[in-house]
């Protein structure tokens, strides 16, 4: 987690007094195919503790990106004071040495090596006005020496491996004693000393490896000072971020609330197409149109919500922009409900953000996007159509008033279309309705990548030429606008001028199938469940959870579930104590009697990995590769180190 802490003071000819304002910019770098940093957890703690404090500071959050990093130290020039939280990983090399670990646009790995870091950091003029650098990195002490060699006045940083559990009390009661009046170096004491007394050994045992670099008037900077309140208002230069970064830094609440649905406990795997879909839609010929399609069970949905959350986090691709609509039914009607629905919600939050903004730096460039129960259409009744007012006032007609005065006893039709109208007024009425949506968006966000995720249980887009030709309308009418559907079969017909690129989403490969499964059994495995392994095969191994991946790779059990999530899910929780042994559940006949039949599972074999993916080339240092999931607790230890 990353921040920036920065006074919001107004010019002196500004005629409206607004309280000086700190923020706190938060840094995180969480790429694929490295251990997952919980960020969101990180975040949302240190929001609620800047909170507690009774402060005035404000928790802005964005992904570690080259780009995120230059604009930032950018903004660092041109005010006082600037206090950065970094929380990434740190990895080395024997021959580049250390390396600070950031994401690219996709979620890949972009590792700054030890030299290049000390190029970008000279390129971008020093760090003088960086007052405060917390490294929450393992092995970040050679990399604080850098920060400190470039200009920063103090550097906290790890010089050993922590917990990330470590990682975030450490911050918590450091940022806690900040916030309410203590000075820096008091706050790195006190912090120490509940890391020592904590009642987890692993947390107290760790706590002296937490490092102060600049430790030289230490004493007397607080909070204000830090942030460069006790300079005269002339000295800085202190605005609203621009559009540009608020794509790469959010409020806190804006990025913790934005309505998705929560993450699966157990997301197994997937970073190839994670990275792939990712990659497929960036750049400006990537495409704007891909459906995943498979079997039912084999994880569309919850693929769905895990790429919604991974690509929506501020810097990336579609930045704290995510539409995600369930279609039950095959009704036109409920499927637009639905996209409105979301758009409504969207609207609200980025509207409440900029209004936010705007008030706290008195500027008048952040115009709150209107909801969609502001907006209103002038309808002519008499002709039964419905056409849009060019000069439409916003709050004289509520979308529920909307919705409830065109639906009666005697009719199923929405939008305020009479009973007798045809489709096409129907499409046209909840096609401007949406378009208007979209185009505030777009005018207020302009730069903002929309994402609108469409899991179509009911097979609903593949059969309604009416539902294609309206989202094709809104592709053709609205730039940045991106469609991902989730559908148990392909789609070949374009949306209007736009292609549908499909994409089969297979079983999971053995080893991530090995690692779901013993995420969701209920007793430890024993000699009776697994083949034996000799003394020196398990000597190859760092951990047991490896060791016990490895042989159930080609189990019997694991062969007959053939990658499939949902099989899985369901056949681990029938390991129970003293149920059956994994050989006995492979024996059984009807085991997946009641799910898929053999044509559904011959398929899953088929594709177990998505054709043409490619894993991207191994980073100098080697990433152990079970350290991203959860562990049952019944079994084994969680680890979670950075």
């Amino acid at each position: 987690a990353a921040g920036i802490c920065n006074c919001a003071c107004y010019h002196q000819h500004h005629h409206h007094h607004v309280p000086p304002v700190c923020e706190v910019f938060m840094l995180f770098a969480s790429p694929l195919y490295h251990e997952a940093i919980d960020f969101r957890s990180e975040a949302e703690v240190l929001g609620q503790v800047l909170e507690e404090a009774g402060s005035n500071v404000r928790l802005r959050v964005g992904a570690a990106t080259s780009g995120s990093l230059t604009k930032l130290f950018a903004l660092a020039r041109s005010r006082c004071g600037l206090v950065l939280h970094l929380s990434a990983h740190a990895v080395k090399d024997e021959k580049r040495g250390v390396g600070l670990v950031l994401e690219d646009r996709t979620g890949l790995p972009h590792v700054l090596w030890r030299r290049e870091l000390e190029a970008f950091l000279s390129n971008s003029g020093g760090l003088k006005h960086i007052s405060l650098l917390v490294l929450s990195a393992c092995y970040s002490e050679e990399l604080a020496q850098v920060f400190i060699e470039h200009g920063c006045q103090h550097v906290l940083a790890t010089r050993e491996k922590v917990h990330d559990s470590t990682a975030r009390r450490f911050s918590q009661y450091f940022y806690y004693e900040l916030a309410i009046g203590s000075n820096l170096l008091r706050s790195w004491e006190s912090a120490m000393q509940a890391l020592l007394i904590d009642p987890d050994t692993t947390t107290s045992r760790e706590c002296m490896h937490f490092t102060f670099y600049g430790q030289h008037g230490a004493d007397k900077s607080f909070l204000g000072t830090l942030c460069g309140q006790a300079m005269q208002q002339g000295e800085c230069n202190l605005h609203a971020p621009g559009v540009g970064l608020q794509l790469h830094f959010v409020d806190v609440a804006t990025f913790v609330h934005l309505g998705l649905p929560t993450q699966r406990e157990c997301f197994i795997g997937r970073p190839q197409l994670l990275h792939g879909l990712a990659g497929i839609f960036h750049g400006p010929k990537g495409r704007r149109v891909m459906v995943i399609h498979g079997p039912t069970g084999i994880g569309k949905s919850t693929f769905g919500v895990e790429f919604a959350h991974f690509v929506t986090t501020p810097g990336r691709l579609f930045a704290c922009s995510p539409l995600l609509v369930k279609l039950s039914s095959t009704n036109l009607d409920d499927a637009v409900a639905a996209l409105e629905e979301q758009l409504d919600t969207l609207s609200a939050k980025l509207a409440a953000a900029s209004a936010d903004a705007g008030h706290r730096y008195g500027s008048t460039g952040f115009a709150p996007t209107l909801s969609l129960g502001q907006r209103s259409m002038a309808r002519t009744s008499t002709t039964g159509s419905s056409v849009c007012s060019k000069d439409f006032r916003p709050g004289c007609l509520t979308r529920s008033d909307s919705l409830a005065s065109s639906r009666s006893d005697h009719s199923t039709l929405s939008f305020d279309i009479p009973e007798g109208e045809d489709m096409l007024s129907v499409q046209a009425a909840a096609r401007s309705r949406i378009m208007r949506s979209l185009q505030q968006l777009q005018r207020v966000h302009r730069l903002t990548k929309v994402l609108i995720i469409i899991d179509d249980e009911a097979g609903y887009m593949g059969n309604s030429a009416d539902f294609r030709w309206l989202l094709g309308d809104l592709l053709d009418q609205v730039n940045h606008l991106h469609f991902l559907v989730l559908s148990a079969q392909p789609v070949y017909e374009p949306l209007g001028a736009t292609k549908v690129v499909n994409q089969p989403i297979g079983g999971l490969n053995e080893l991530d199938s090995a690692r779901l499964f013993l995420n969701r059994i209920h007793r430890p495995l024993g000699p009776a469940d697994l083949p034996a392994c000799s003394a020196s095969d398990a000597a190859g191994f760092s951990s047991v959870v490896d060791r016990t991946c490895w042989l159930l790779r080609n189990h019997p059990l694991m062969n007959k579930l053939a990658g499939h999530p949902g099989h899985i899910n369901s056949v681990a929780a029938r390991v129970t104590p003293g149920g059956p042994s994994l050989y006995e559940l492979a024996k059984m006949e009807d085991l997946l009697d009641d799910m898929d039949g053999a044509a559904g599972r011959a398929l899953l074999r088929r594709h177990r990995s998505l054709p043409g993916e490619q894993r991207p080339p191994p980073l100098e240092t080697p990433i152990r590769p079970f350290s991203a999931s959860p562990i049952p607790v019944q079994s084994y230890e969680a680890v979670d180190l950075r």
